[in-house]
């Protein structure tokens, strides 16, 4: 199977001048937008002003369409109203506009469709570091390599840096002023939520945005599935099937992959949907070789493999992911830990990272959260920009490129937000996903969860949770001194 570039999805640059790589072109405000035939681009302008949309874009609220909301967009007059509009937003975007003759760039509530950018002067903004990298021509940094190569493959870089030094990526609740090249960055506690009616509301909030959400996405895509035996996949099967909307489903088995199948095809019969067990294949070299081309180097095998498999069996339908339910919805990174035992080490073990710059780059990040008023909620801020806007979005623009869209119907900023407010404690307990499942498909809470988990006990304990954090972060750093010796 060959990979053909031109098929990709969500594939972008803005730049001064037209990137040859691209088969589309478009004026936009004197610089020229790349993209691909699959990219969806919707534009709006307005007495000087203009806004460019690039991607899947829905209202959470109500049922504009991608070019009314651009259009909607376009009707504020400062830059945080345009922020906070988006904040309704759901979907896999950039939102790029001209407003008092400065021009920015938004990513969406996770910056699941990145926005990498050059920080020397030059404007240029991308999906992919590696596009602008090969575009102006810049070298690798010897510093960025060492800590990927530390972490593996598998793991995403620290804070906002890239493989270049001249490149920088857009974490989530910023602005890039692409104009100076300034990013503002919009952090703040959010105070807990406890009244058990407050507590309601928020749950009934998330069902009705959810819902909206899927729907929207259903519009775009044919829809499909990977269940699991876990609770996040269960809850996406549920809103699924709550829409009405066609869909089927399908567990992983193979390569790198220790899946319950027994469970997911027990919920599909019983549920009356389409259920397929997919075998992980190893992805042909010449296929890899020819992503490697547009995308660089550092990418894991089984990223390839999950990439090649989904081309071989679902192009051109989307996958709908869980991940922001398990990363803020029960408080996956920080479980119910004090905000107080946030360190470096810590943050460290959740990267898998050994190198002495990655852990630079944790205390540079670190110091920003704190500075900006985010302290309280950092652990949930380390899953929004490490394991959403970096690590997750490794895999989905993988997905991607190989013609498969990973989107996730969690993402959108003000129901985040709504999360986020919960008490970390409450959220650990399961409740965000329980209760939504009460309201639609109880019948679903009786499937055994993940049957064997061995860990599952320890993660109940703050204490044993963050000894074992530790444990394991020094035992792979003992074991990767020893590599180097």
């Amino acid at each position: 199977m060959k990979f053909e570039f031109f098929k990709a999805k969500f594939m972008y640059m803005l730049a001064e001048s037209a990137n040859p790589l691209f088969e589309n072109k478009l004026d936009v405000g004197g610089l020229t937008l790349s993209y691909n035939t699959d990219t969806k681009v919707e534009m709006s302008f307005s007495s000087g002003k203009w806004v460019c949309v690039i991607g899947l874009c829905v209202v959470a609220y109500g049922k504009l369409n991608t070019k009314e909301i651009a259009d909607r967009i376009n009707t504020f007059e400062d830059i945080e109203d345009s922020f906070a509009f988006i904040k309704r937003l759901a979907g896999k975007f950039v939102v790029i506009q001209k407003i008092k003759n400065q021009l920015y760039a938004i990513p969406d509530a996770t910056a699941s469709l990145p926005i990498y950018y050059s920080t020397n002067g030059t404007i240029v903004i991308a999906s992919y570091d590696e596009i602008i990298s090969k575009f102006l021509r810049l070298e690798k940094s010897e510093s960025a390599l060492e800590i990927r190569k530390s972490g593996g493959y598998g793991q995403p870089f620290p804070n906002n840096i890239s493989v270049c030094k001249e490149i920088k990526c857009v974490l989530p609740n910023s602005i890039l002023n692409l104009t100076d090249h300034t990013v503002t960055r919009f952090l703040q506690f959010r105070e807990k939520i406890v009244d058990r009616g407050e507590q309601e509301k928020i749950i009934q909030k998330s069902m009705d945005l959810i819902t909206e959400i899927t729907r929207g996405y259903s519009k775009q895509y044919s829809i499909i599935c990977p269940l699991t035996a876990g609770r996040d996949s269960r809850l996406v099967f549920a809103f699924l099937e709550k829409t009405g909307i066609d869909f089927e489903c399908f567990t992983y088995t193979g390569i790198g992959v220790n899946e319950n199948v027994e469970i997911p095809k027990a919920i599909c019969r019983d549920k009356h949907i389409s259920h397929r067990i997919i075998d992980v294949e190893k992805a042909e070299v010449p296929y890899v070789d020819s992503i490697k081309e547009f995308i660089g180097e550092c990418f894991s095998d089984q990223m390839f493999n999950y990439g090649y498999t989904l081309n071989k069996r679902y192009s051109g339908k989307a996958i709908i992911n869980g991940d922001i339910i398990d990363q803020i919805g029960k408080s996956l990174i920080g479980n119910a830990l004090p905000y107080c035992a946030a360190s470096t080490t810590f943050f460290m073990a959740k990267l898998h990272n050994y190198s002495s710059k990655c852990r630079d780059e944790v205390k540079k990040w670190m110091k920003q959260i704190k500075s900006g008023g985010g302290r309280k909620d950092i652990f949930d801020y380390f899953a929004l920009d490490s394991r959403m806007a970096r690590w997750a979005t490794l895999y989905s623009m993988m997905y991607s490129l190989c013609g498969v869209p990973s989107l996730n119907i969690f993402n959108c900023g003000e129901l985040i937000d709504s999360w986020i407010a919960l008490p970390r404690k409450k959220r650990a307990d399961y409740y965000i996903s329980t209760e939504l499942l009460k309201n639609i498909d109880e019948q679903l809470l009786h499937y055994p969860v993940n049957p064997g988990d061995k860990f599952e006990w320890m993660k109940k304990n703050n204490v044993l949770f963050l000894i074992a954090t530790y444990l394991k972060y020094f035992i792979g750093l003992l074991k990767s001194r020893k590599s180097h010796e």
